[in-house]
């Protein structure tokens, strides 16, 4: 690889991405600090589509070479230039999980249109799940993976380790009432977006394009809509004889480090905690916002949060799990016992870091909110987030975005000057990209 050929693009991408780098976070700065309205107008960026796509090209190049290695130091990585190949070319990357310290799972591809699971290494190394597997999930004590496949999920111990069991996957129609549309073919099977693993990895849940479900050796359970939720839609259907079609977008789901709760939802839900037998534990909102999006458990338990979204923004509550539990709200109802934790995110997934709730959004960010709702900081990758993890340590991060990205960052707090963010206390090591019709890139 001709380094030399690059030498004068690769010194404009640097001059011209260290000056927005620098405008944009001094932007932001003064927001955070002083309020928006004193921050002004958002700094424009000077980077066109036109030299992403040339840097794009020589990302390319250095990546067939075996040179990627040099690419970092010369063309520090970006979103918005690229938007326009994004658009045409992203595939999506997901379900975030570490393997230990020096390894990340993700899925690769859509929930719909899922790819394969790899695993990813700090050092540019990359692994294929040992079954084929299409998607993925972990327990809350991050012991046991669950493997997504065509007709079932496979629950081991750990990456490669002994299987504790194999449950089918949900075709959609379980625990479906009458007037409710069933699954006629293999075409028609509900896509899953989220899958969660029982403490001691004896169940599945999985958050569904038909809804939400428990699987285990006993088979699926429907948890919610369920029937009653099922039988009142029914009753409001009125399409000339035609069954109602059931469909859940948003869907999402999360269990208590302890087992005992579920909270999940979608979006014309109400925020739902459920026992693992499928019965309401509580349920309200959505609250201060209009689709329920997104939920989680504190480590502990002792904590939970609920996301819901109106387009790209959106609330995120919280409250103290046993004050939830027997909570009956309506919409949009408030209460003393959520209080809102982050006011302007759209979120698509969270991980706990060092006290704060890590809050990966649809505008590519990661906001660190203390349970008080202090910004702690920020770290920007761009496009919607699609995962984000914590290593064992605390010491490392990944976040994955719908533009085909997964970011590797470790702890390191000295200046950057082309990192996005806000007091990040962390500085990204590698990049991988996915783009369709290229083999994967190292960046």
């Amino acid at each position: 690889m001709d380094w030399k050929a690059h030498q004068a693009l690769a010194a404009e991408w640097r001059e011209k991405t260290g000056a927005y780098v620098e405008a944009i976070n001094a932007f932001v700065a003064t927001g955070v600090t002083e309020g928006w309205a004193e921050a002004g107008e958002q700094p424009n960026d000077p980077r066109t589509d036109a030299i992403g796509g040339r840097v794009a090209a020589v990302a390319l190049e250095a990546n067939e070479a075996g040179e990627w290695r040099g690419l970092r130091e010369r063309f520090p990585p970006a979103q918005a230039p690229f938007i326009e190949i994004l658009q045409e070319r992203s595939v999506p990357i997901g379900a975030v999980v570490f393997l230990g310290e020096d390894r990340v799972a993700a899925r690769v591809g859509s929930p719909w249109s899922p790819e394969a699971v790899l695993a990813f290494g700090f050092d540019g190394e990359v692994e294929h799940a040992p079954d084929g597997a299409i998607g993925l999930g972990v327990s809350p004590d991050r012991r046991h993976l669950a493997l997504l496949h065509e007709d079932h999920v496979r629950v081991t111990d750990g990456w490669g380790g002994t299987e504790v069991g194999r449950y089918p996957r949900p075709r959609g129609d379980e625990g479906i009432v009458e007037g409710v549309e069933a699954v006629e073919d293999d075409e028609d099977l509900a896509y899953v977006e989220r899958i969660v693993v029982m403490p001691g990895g004896g169940a599945v849940l999985l958050a569904t394009s038909r809804g939400i479900f428990h699987s285990s050796e006993g088979g699926v359970r429907r948890l919610s809509p369920d029937a009653e939720q099922l039988r009142e839609r029914v009753a409001h259907w009125d399409h000339g004889g035609e069954p109602y079609p059931l469909r859940t977008d948003m869907t999402h789901v999360a269990v208590s480090p302890d087992g005992s709760l579920i909270a999940c939802g979608y979006q014309d839900s109400q925020h739902e905690l459920r026992k693992p037998d499928g019965s309401i534990a509580g349920a309200f909102g959505p609250i201060h916002s209009e689709y329920p999006h997104h939920a989680a458990f504190a480590p502990d338990g002792a904590k939970a949060i609920f996301n819901s979204c109106h387009f790209y923004g959106g609330v995120t509550s919280i409250g103290e799990v046993r004050e939830l539990v027997g909570l009956d709200l309506g919409a949009y109802e408030e209460d003393i016992r959520l209080l809102p934790l982050e006011q302007g995110a759209r979120v698509y997934d969270s991980a706990f870091h060092e006290g704060h709730w890590l809050l990966g959004d649809a505008n590519g960010y990661i906001r660190a909110m203390t349970p008080g709702g202090d910004l702690g900081w920020q770290h920007f990758i761009g496009s919607s987030v699609g995962g984000v993890d914590v290593s064992p340590s605390g010491e490392r991060l990944a976040i994955a975005t719908a533009a085909g990205f997964l970011a590797v960052l470790e702890k390191d707090e000295t200046p950057d000057p082309y990192r996005i963010g806000f007091r990040s206390p962390f500085r990204e090591r590698l990049r991988y990209v996915r783009w369709a019709g290229e083999p994967l890139m190292r960046w």
